[in-house]
């Protein structure tokens, strides 16, 4: 408060400046929130861009109080609210266009809901076979160790009947060639029994596969 005073009293138009610019701020932190790699991340923009609108709001009102530094408060108060129109703009302008890389989907799950794969495993594969299969099939090296296959949401372990198996999630974003590369690879694997498609497990039969 007390430098954006300082400034605005020796050079009203330089405090117009340094009012002028949250919503470039504003649009910096969206363009941040877009390339975040989830929607955890993408949060934190969100909360951080409320904050900074705050702060700049409440330095402004302060100003009000110091003798020559009311059109620049008035200004300053202005270019919080900017930075908050700003930020929501362009988040909503980028999302229209597909442009977000996270993904705000909640995850359901359970042997009523559909999932997008369900890879079924045969009985006598154990526990650490499944593992691997999750961490060499499903899962890829990346800087901080290994993560998801790009295009997958989640993978959740399941039962189809009394054979184990993995609930699979893609993002809505996943491209058809993502998802086509993921089913052939797993089913490449001599541990994977079926994979089936936008079923729930409960409505999958395995009596009727061939043997």
């Amino acid at each position: 408060m007390g430098c954006l005073g300082t400034v605005a009293k020796r050079s009203p138009k330089a405090g117009y400046v340094t009012a002028s610019l949250p919503p470039f701020v504003g649009i910096a932190m969206a363009v941040s929130a877009l390339t975040a790699p989830h929607g955890y991340a993408a949060g934190v923009m969100f909360a951080a861009a409320w904050m900074f609108a705050i702060l700049i709001v409440s330095s402004s009102a302060a100003l009000l109080i110091l003798p020559g530094t009311r059109r620049t408060a008035l200004v300053g108060g202005l270019s919080g609210t900017m930075l908050l129109g700003c930020f929501y703009l362009t988040v909503f302008l980028g999302t229209a266009l597909d442009l977000a890389n996270w993904d705000n989907r909640m995850v359901r799950f359970g042997p009523e809901i559909p999932a997008d794969l369900v890879i079924v495993f045969s009985t006598e594969v154990s526990s650490d076979q499944i593992e691997d299969f999750w961490e060499h099939t499903l899962s890829t090296e990346t800087e901080e160790g290994r993560d998801l296959k790009e295009g997958i949401q989640s993978v959740i372990k399941i039962s189809v009947g009394e054979e184990p198996a993995l609930a699979v999630s893609f993002y809505s974003s996943a491209t058809r060639e993502q998802k086509e590369t993921i089913r052939r690879d797993a089913a490449q694997s001599s541990i994977v029994r079926a994979i089936f498609a936008d079923v729930a497990p409960n409505d999958i039969d395995l009596n009727n596969l061939t043997p």
